[in-house]
């Protein structure tokens, strides 16, 4: 049997955290050899895993994950090559997962939501109900502004854009269950001792 020559070791790409995509690179192989592909956890094979592709999930958090390739061409010896192991670590845990739905101290004239994801305004659960309820509740407002609120954590070139961004969806929505609502739209960063680091206010005026 014939020895390969273009042998390239594996290597793996990607943060090594839960539900984050690792990619395997392969090289440049001899022409004519064929490649196939297999992921393991602690060295044993995944089942299933078996493209340039895997996403860790969370059985997988804190095992080691490797990418292995074997080449093969008739007539030639077979090649293994192992990637470096990655470590999978755990998703992040967003300590506002459940939102916070609060009235607003003064006059109680409106609520403060949380539940948003660091520098994100996608919209989190139980939004739409928390701002309904609200919207019902002041059904002889005519005018609502919406303040979107950002932590100090949140990356401060983007603290205004998410604020607002975060408003406008909420005012938005609000407008969904009361069309004739005018809105006025704002942003702050919440203070250290604030409930709610990252969410909106709606304050009606009445």
């Amino acid at each position: 049997l014939i020895e390969q020559s273009l042998t390239p070791f594996s290597e793996i790409s990607g943060t090594g955290v839960e539900g984050d995509v690792l990619t395997g690179t392969t090289g440049t192989w001899d022409a004519g050899t064929t490649q196939t592909y297999q992921w393991r956890r602690n060295n044993t094979p995944i089942a299933g895993a078996t493209t340039t592709t895997y996403t860790p999930v969370v059985g997988d958090v804190g095992s080691s994950i490797t990418f292995v390739v074997l080449s093969t061409k008739p007539g030639y010896i077979d090649v293994v090559r192992y990637s470096v192991g990655k470590t999978i670590t755990a998703k992040p845990v967003d300590e506002e997962v459940v939102p916070v739905v609060a009235p607003i101290k003064k006059n109680n004239l409106g609520i403060v939501v949380s539940g948003f994801g660091k520098n994100a305004w996608w919209v989190p659960k139980g939004f739409h109900t928390s701002i309904k309820k609200a919207v019902k509740a002041h059904s002889k407002a005519t005018v609502v502004t919406c303040v979107g609120i950002v932590s100090t954590s949140e990356s401060p070139t983007w603290r205004k854009t998410v604020g607002l961004k975060r408003a406008l969806l909420t005012c938005a929505t609000a407008k969904t269950y009361n069309p004739k609502l005018r809105y006025k739209l704002t942003w702050k960063v919440a203070a250290k001792g604030d409930r709610v680091q990252r969410g909106v206010e709606l304050r009606f005026n009445k």
